[in-house]
């Protein structure tokens, strides 16, 4: 038998010590870094992994940490690998429910980070089909938004559509009210690592 707990995230049970952590780093560096984002897709997780309100705290703890810092930093939530909570195929890996959940606590976080891989069209409907009316419909859209996580793959002779993507993709990002983009995830060896 498996047992459903034993694989269960647990986020640090030590109140304050992450949030004494962020604010020495925010003391140090200030707005030398112009995002700290807290995580990075943490709705890539199996479902029931993670408590939501566990989540929350942590990015609360972090977001209040680095403004006692600095009061000029921008924090995000993370780097959402999914624009609305979705299911992967037949897989149901994502954390269903948790973009939308963090989209309505805008308390804790200055600007909203969105990753977006792949071929332009998908990016576009990621953008203006899933992404846009998500945002209108929760208190997410009392924020500003940046693509912070947008590559694709230049291995196997791709660096000409590579190229082309990139373009494509900021010039629809920002055309569609994305307050910053970052391409992410240029490797030496073109893959993911």
């Amino acid at each position: 038998t498996v047992n459903p707990t034993r694989h269960r995230y647990k986020m640090a049970a030590t109140p304050g010590v992450f949030g004494d952590f962020c604010k020495a780093i925010a003391a140090r560096y200030g707005t030398k870094i112009d995002y700290y984002e807290i995580g990075n897709e943490w709705d890539l997780t199996g479902t029931g992994t993670a408590d939501f309100n566990d989540l929350l705290r942590v990015q609360r703890e972090a977001y209040e940490g680095l403004h006692a810092g600095c009061k000029d930093v921008c924090v995000t939530p993370n780097g959402w690998t999914t624009s609305i909570s979705c299911t992967n195929g037949n897989l149901k890996v994502w954390q269903n429910g948790l973009v939308e959940f963090f989209a309505d606590h805008p308390e804790v976080y200055d600007a909203w980070a969105l990753h977006c891989h792949g071929e332009p069209a998908m990016f576009r409907v990621n953008i203006s089909e899933r992404f846009l009316p998500m945002r209108a419909a929760h208190k997410l859209r009392e924020r500003p938004w940046l693509l912070n996580e947008t590559a694709l793959s230049c291995a196997n002779g791709m660096e000409d559509e590579v190229a082309s993507a990139v373009w494509r993709k900021i010039v629809y990002g920002w055309a569609m009210g994305a307050s910053d983009y970052i391409w992410y995830n240029l490797r030496a060896t073109g893959w993911f690592e």
